[in-house]
């Protein structure tokens, strides 16, 4: 290993590897985030966050009602919760 013929050949073996690792490393991950952008609309999951809200009735009563959001997978609101379609 301490001649030259070894030691060059080492380096350039190491050299080629990492880059062929990094390149190949660079295309299996655009390839799965591309799936996993594909797969986004098709995902049929619906989260909805439930909050009670005290409400006065005409009458004098007071009533607690329930308030659905609908949000998104980070937890922002998306709107008011529809009803599901089936």
């Amino acid at each position: 290993m301490r001649q030259p013929g070894p030691a060059v050949g080492t380096a350039v073996g190491t050299a080629t590897g990492a880059v062929v690792g990094n390149v190949v490393g660079a295309v299996v991950g655009t390839g799965e985030s591309a799936v996993a952008a594909a797969k986004v609309p098709f995902n049929g999951e619906r989260r909805i966050v439930r909050e009670w809200r005290s409400e006065t009735t005409p009458d004098g009563r007071t009533i607690r009602v329930a308030y659905e959001v609908e949000v998104d997978s980070q937890g922002r609101p998306i709107g008011p919760a529809r009803p599901a379609k089936y």
